[in-house]
């Protein structure tokens, strides 16, 4: 698996808190799809 990261420097106060919370809300639905594709496969396997 190759992972690659970026990083910038938001100098605008106002446009860092709107991009934190957007990262928070990635984040979270990334979370939401990971644990449901994790459940249906462990159903799959159950059988």
């Amino acid at each position: 698996m190759n992972l690659t990261t970026y990083q910038y420097r938001i100098k605008d106060s106002t446009s860092g808190k709107y991009l934190t919370q957007l990262g928070y809300s990635v984040n979270y639905t990334w979370n939401y799809c990971n644990q449901s594709n994790t459940e249906r496969c462990g159903a799959a396997r159950a059988g």
